[in-house]
């Protein structure tokens, strides 16, 4: 598979080298910065290196596209790859609107297409034994999740990157859209009621305390934010025991608490935690599927929608 890398910032370095260490071919990357370009071609050699994101479009060897843009250019660049024919795997958060989500879908869908919004959790394998241990109801039916994605980021440096946009800044579109996928995999169900406390700083949410109440009397709760001590953790409460996780979005180590026991689980990454969904986007190209049974279409819609509202109840008041 020829893989292109729109955009050459510091996550597609990461998306980069995990690239090398597949089958596929990193095989052009597109810049608008020369020496983002020369740094990248230095250390990956792709077999193209554009100074145009229209060239990588254009190249008829291009099989999959990696986006790695900012987040208020993901939606016009997602659609002007799917329009060159081109797949996508384009990173988190996918879109800012439900509409934008809709209609990517329905594109992709319509020209067969894939696309895929880039939750790297959903490819974790211990995530995956976490959802064999629910399924055998170990720790019984869930009644709540409880996970944050907190970290210091010094206030000099808010003002000089996306953290600041007026449009797509804020914690919730930073490190929020990894706790509500992380809640949305867990627990399938009607959100009836969000509650949500943040503190700002310039009309940016810096800090947000969310909370959802399901149809189904689940509840969950999470906190994300850009000024804070880092705190990565997540927790899984059932009727019959717990599942706590470090770095929840990418965790190796799980304990499982219940009446009867208490025991930690291992599961190591496989090369890293951006592989897996590399492997997930091949496998479906490869089989002709537009989306992935582990990060659907769906799924991408579902939680951008909950984005999108938690962001109406911020400008409410």
């Amino acid at each position: 598979m020829n893989w292109g890398i729109l955009g050459l910032g510091r996550i597609a370095h990461r998306f980069a080298s995990s690239l090398e260490k597949s089958h596929d071919v990193f095989y052009a990357g597109a810049s608008h910065t020369e020496e983002k370009r020369a740094s990248f071609s230095e250390k990956y050699h792709p077999i193209h290196m554009y100074s145009t994101y229209e060239e990588l479009l254009d190249d008829p060897d291009v099989d999959v596209i990696y986006i790695a843009l900012p987040h208020k250019f993901h939606y016009e660049w997602t659609m002007k790859c799917l329009k060159h024919n081109k797949h996508v795997l384009v990173e988190k958060p996918a879109f800012l609107t439900s509409q934008e989500a809709l209609n990517v879908s329905s594109y992709a869908l319509v020209h067969n297409l894939f696309f895929m919004e880039a939750m790297k959790t959903r490819f974790i394998p211990l995530i995956h034994r976490l959802h064999e241990i629910i399924d055998e109801k170990i720790i019984g039916e869930i009644e709540s999740i409880d996970c944050n994605f907190t970290f210091p980021q010094p206030e000099n440096q808010l003002a000089i990157s996306y953290f600041y946009d007026s449009v797509m800044g804020g914690a919730l579109y930073d490190t929020g859209i990894y706790c509500i996928a992380f809640i949305n995999d867990f627990i399938d169900d009607e959100i009836i009621d969000m509650k949500i406390n943040t503190h700002f700083c310039e009309h940016i949410d810096l800090n947000d305390k969310v909370l959802f109440q399901f149809k189904n009397h689940t509840t969950a709760s999470f906190e994300c934010g850009m000024m804070n001590e880092n705190k990565r953790y997540g927790i899984i409460k059932g009727t019959k025991g717990s599942i706590y996780l470090d770095n929840f979005y990418r965790p190796t180590h799980a304990i499982i608490s219940t009446i009867e026991s208490k025991r930690s689980i291992e599961i190591p990454l496989i090369v890293d935690d951006f592989y897996g969904e590399i492997q997930a986007v091949d496998a479906a190209i490869m089989n002709a599927q537009i989306e992935s049974t582990r990060m659907s279409h769906q799924d991408t819609i579902k939680s951008i929608t909950i984005l999108e509202n938690l962001h109406h109840k911020l400008k409410e008041g």
